[in-house]
């Protein structure tokens, strides 16, 4: 059984796995669960989750254990992406009905990359199939080192600035710019629908017989000096022009193109932001929604312990005597998962919030001496420090959740609402609306930019339901029910409502020591 400092430091975001070196760790240590499985179907064109649950684990762990021979691609888009995009239309060089038509160039050209970059480097040289998709794709430079939509959008740019675009080139693989510049339009739509013509007949003169995917990520990464509405305009072209290509485009081409999907990740609420057409029916049956909510009474058999449990044996030749109990061993009197109920209570239940919690504890004993086989419990029961750090970690993820809408200095002004409350940590709706009504006349004054997430009364407060920072209880026959965002969301509801009436709210736990409550 390894000890506690020699354990390996889990990362907060699975994107920094996505590395030659730290690849194969990933994948031993990943947990398979049904959403896995979700992915397989072939109407699946939407990863759908908060911050924290996993979207970018459970598409790197999908690309990377490939066993089944499907092509695929993990596309990670950068803020400077969007910036450049939105850059192009505030400056009158594109229109809003561009953003859906250059959307679908760039996932089209991914796709043709993906089929070339998979095949036989013979057959590449060989086969006419082949070289028509090395034409269509050439002016991208397949050889750069630079992120391949970043390449392409430079393309893009040119194309832009120019006013047009030389087609023949496309076609001959000419990728010089000046030559392709001769011919030019000013109508940008047409140059765009000329390369997205090419690139599907080269797609179609192949013959595909495994599912060829690209998963597009990073879709919440709003730069700051972008306005939300701009990037709402960015990003609801992108899922325009997914849909388009998923259930239209590429059905309609020929039989084996209908194993091509896009598919992006995506939280719930800029899922529902989007305003996608029959978005219940698509989350239900186009998508894969997650959510690792469970229950003290549960949990042991939960896909959340299950993954954590995962981790530690992963790391002990997959002995599952050698889990999350081992390392947790019962020390007090009382009952052996007190430390994992403890961050059932504390956390938002997601797997970000358990493996920030064992990075904490590992690099505690970094420095120790001793050869320490497991953890102490007291180290997070009672914990000030802990619980402290823990709280703070929390309110940071709530900071970046919130940052798709406002400034850290928005952010700021925001938080100090609570301090209205005559009782921060529970409060009714009454006394709530008397805290709002200072809060806003405060607010009115200050130097908040984005006034509009408190227009209302209820706008503010589906705000911090939203961000999981405070719920509400409702009293039954039973006792009392406790609803929280990521408690009440399924793929039923994947943007549940807080409730007005006959209820009791209270500000989420694990987060009131940031918030100095």
């Amino acid at each position: 059984m390894k000890i506690v400092k020699s354990l390996n430091i889990p990362f907060n975001d699975a994107i920094d796995y996505n590395d030659p070196d730290k690849i194969e760790e990933f994948v031993r240590q990943y947990n398979v669960t049904s959403a896995v499985n979700k992915l397989d179907q072939p109407n699946t064109y939407f990863v759908i989750g908060e911050k924290g649950t996993g979207k970018t684990a459970i598409t790197l762990y999908y690309v990377t254990n490939n066993n089944h021979g499907r092509k695929q691609k993990f596309i990670p888009l950068s803020e400077t992406f969007y910036q450049r995009f939105i850059y192009l239309k505030k400056n009158g060089k594109i229109g809003y009905t561009d953003y859906s038509t250059i959307w679908r160039c760039l996932v089209m050209a991914n796709h043709a990359r993906v089929i070339y970059e998979n095949a036989n480097f013979i057959l590449r040289k060989l086969m006419p199939k082949y070289r028509r998709i090395r034409k269509a794709i050439k002016y991208f430079d397949l050889n750069s080192t630079k992120p391949e939509v970043e390449i392409q959008f430079e393309y893009i740019e040119k194309i832009i600035e120019k006013g047009g675009i030389n087609y023949q080139s496309v076609v001959s693989g000419e990728s010089n710019y000046e030559k392709s510049a001769t011919k030019k339009t000013t109508d940008i739509q047409r140059p765009f629908e000329e390369i997205e013509t090419k690139l599907r007949r080269s797609l179609e003169r192949c013959r595909y017989d495994s599912q060829v995917n690209l998963f597009f990520d990073g879709i919440d990464a709003k730069p700051v000096d972008v306005e939300t509405k701009d990037y709402h305009d960015c990003l609801r072209e992108l899922a325009v022009a997914a849909r388009q290509l998923n259930t239209e485009i590429y059905k309609k081409m020929k039989k084996h193109l209908s194993k091509f999907r896009v598919i992006l990740l995506l939280r719930p609420d800029i899922f529902v932001e989007l305003g996608i057409y029959n978005s219940t029916s698509v989350v239900i049956d186009n998508s894969v929604l997650l959510n690792w909510d469970t229950s003290i009474r549960n949990y042991k058999s939960s896909d959340l312990f299950t993954t954590i449990d995962k981790y530690f044996y992963s790391q002990n030749q997959d002995d599952k005597k050698y889990g999350w109990d081992a390392y947790f061993a019962r020390q007090t009197g009382s009952r052996r998962d007190i430390v994992f109920i403890e961050l059932l209570d504390r956390s938002l239940q997601r797997p970000r919030d358990y493996f920030t919690a064992i990075k904490y504890l590992i690099m505690k004993y970094k420095n120790d001496e001793r050869p320490l086989a497991r953890f102490n419990v007291n180290d997070v029961i009672g914990n000030t420090e802990f619980l402290k750090n823990f709280s703070l970690y929390l309110l940071g993820e709530v900071q970046n959740y919130a940052n798709f809408y406002m400034s850290n200095e928005d952010f700021e002004e925001y938080r100090q609402f609570f301090k209205y409350l005559p009782d921060p940590i529970f409060f009714t709706p009454l006394q709530y609306q008397v805290a709002y009504t200072k809060f806003k006349k405060d607010a009115d004054q200050s130097r908040i930019v984005n006034k509009d997430l408190y227009r209302t009364p209820k706008k503010l407060l589906q705000f911090f339901y939203d961000v999981n920072v405070i719920g509400y209880r409702e009293l039954t026959r039973g006792g009392y029910n406790h609803h929280f965002a990521y408690r009440d969301r399924n793929i039923y509801n994947v943007y549940p409502r807080v409730k007005t009436e006959k209820v009791e709210y209270m500000v989420f736990k694990g987060i009131r020591r940031a918030l100095e409550l």
